[in-house]
């Protein structure tokens, strides 16, 4: 699907994980800049950690890769499939006036988007109860919406253009990584009968999809997830002891951390300059921290810029990689969170706003100068959107995914 240069396009995807559990995801609405990822080596041995970034790392096993060729795609297989679903365009998105704007599923079967600031309101786009959104990511000029539907595969939906197309199959795998910019989409699918584990990668762009296989010994499925550091290479804890490993999407390197073990990745921002790890202070407890990206691979230049002791608070990074948005307290039971962010340059904090009750991270706005959280019990108080600048205004929506920006 070719995507068209209009700042208000929206591209909705819709798909399906025939294995469930899909989890939604936090909206990345402004493309990052790209940048390489950390030194870009040649596959090496890769180094299985005991504990902390600060801890000594102890040898493993080597791990291979192979370059597909000239081209990424040159070896991929067409993603193009039938459409079986009808979809409804009530409001072309370039007719909205401009403003920013919170998407949420009014009804089990349409989308609408709700003006911030006023009352207005319009319905975007309507299908089949066989489907169900639950998550939209993509960049600024394209935006993404994922919903759960009846098979393995996922509809593009070009708002304002009115077209749709569905793109597929899809492995199974327990969920969907876009890519920043939203023209990539990464799944961890699980071991087969006939392959090892593999992440599939589709280009929408291109219309093709294809598979980087790894042959790592004792590699586990479980929940891992994959990070991207701009669209040419992501971070995901595949290593053969859980360790997280740089990829490049052309196949062309994996290199596995020998200073982070197992579960102790967190994020990475989106322009793949820092990384958030967990780890354990002796005697004491959790905690998160974040770490330039070097630290992934030479624990010399793991030098910790935050500390969070709120194991359970919501980190988001903001789409220009400008901002580290927290929700400390939020839980099971929490009676009040508090909100506030990290400037990056300063790595100083800012503390916004405390609210009553207990609130999820719903999306950061594409200029990243403000960001949505939604009440984990919608039906009792409205969702927040926080601006940086301390305006706080309360979404009447039941079903928040994300902020769009019409010019």
């Amino acid at each position: 699907m070719k995507k068209s240069g209009i700042l208000a396009l929206l591209t909705l995807v819709m798909l399906d994980i025939s294995a469930g559990g899909c989890d939604a995801a936090s909206v990345s609405m402004a493309t990052p800049s790209e940048s390489a990822p950390p030194a870009a080596h040649t596959p090496q041995a890769t180094v299985r950690p005991s504990g902390s970034p600060t801890e000594s790392p102890t040898e493993t096993s080597t791990q291979q890769s192979t370059s597909p060729g000239p081209s990424v795609w040159s070896a991929g297989e067409a993603s193009a499939l039938p459409l079986d679903i009808d979809f409804s365009y009530p409001t072309a998105l370039s007719s909205l006036p401009a403003g920013l704007y919170v998407l949420d599923e009014d009804e089990p079967s349409s989308i609408a988007a709700s003006a911030i600031g006023t009352t207005y309101s319009a319905q975007l786009l309507g299908y089949s109860d066989q489907v169900r959104a639950w998550q939209l990511a993509g960049g600024r000029d394209t935006a993404m919406l994922m919903v759960q539907g009846p098979d393995p595969a996922v509809y593009v939906i070009d708002l304002d253009r009115q077209e749709a197309e569905k793109v597929g199959p899809l492995c199974e795998a327990n969920r969907v990584f876009p890519s920043p910019s939203g023209d990539l989409l990464a799944l961890l699918c699980r071991p087969g009968d006939d392959a090892g584990p593999t992440v599939q990668l589709v280009s929408l762009s291109e219309g093709l999809s294809r598979r980087l296989p790894f042959a790592l010994d004792g590699w586990r499925f479980g929940n891992r997830q994959i990070f991207w550091g701009g669209d040419e290479w992501f971070v995901s804890d595949i290593g053969s002891g859980g360790e997280p490993c740089t990829v490049r999407i052309d196949g062309s390197a994996i290199l596995c951390s020998p200073t982070l073990g197992p579960d102790q990745l967190r994020g990475v921002s989106p322009d793949g300059k820092w990384v958030i790890a967990l780890r354990l202070i002796p005697r004491s407890a959790f905690i998160r921290s974040v770490y330039p990206m070097e630290c992934l691979q030479d624990r010399r230049a793991c030098e910790e810029l935050v500390m969070i002791e709120d194991v359970s608070s919501i980190l988001e990074w903001s789409p220009d990689a400008t901002k580290l948005a927290v929700i400390s307290g939020s839980g099971l039971g929490s009676d009040e969170v508090d909100v506030g962010f990290y400037e990056v340059d300063t790595w100083s904090f800012q503390s916004l706003a405390s609210f009553k009750g207990d609130y999820l991270f719903a999306g950061w706005c594409p200029g990243s100068e403000c960001f949505l959280i939604e009440p984990t019990k919608p039906t009792t108080k409205p969702s927040v959107l926080v601006f940086l600048n301390g305006r706080i205004d309360q979404i009447p929506v039941a079903s928040p995914m994300g902020v769009i920006e019409v010019p």
